[in-house]
């Protein structure tokens, strides 16, 4: 799966692309969270939250930089 490929589609409101970016992302998200605030159900609220603001921001990602996206 091309993660910049998937950003480019969910940037044209792909809702596929969406789909398949939050479940390329959600373990490592979920799992680094937990480890920050130790407690599964706020963990899950933060990784809900965290998804929510990457699909209203998504258009503002430059898939030109040189940041990754995972970060």
């Amino acid at each position: 799966m091309d993660e910049k490929n998937l950003i480019k589609r969910c940037q044209r409101g792909d809702q596929q692309a969406f789909e398949d970016l939050i479940r390329l992302y959600y373990s490592y998200v979920c799992g680094f969270l937990l480890k920050a605030c130790n407690d599964r159900y706020l963990c899950e609220d933060l990784t809900q939250e965290t998804f929510l603001k990457m699909i209203q921001n998504i258009e503002k990602y430059d898939l030109h930089s040189n940041t990754a996206f995972g970060t």
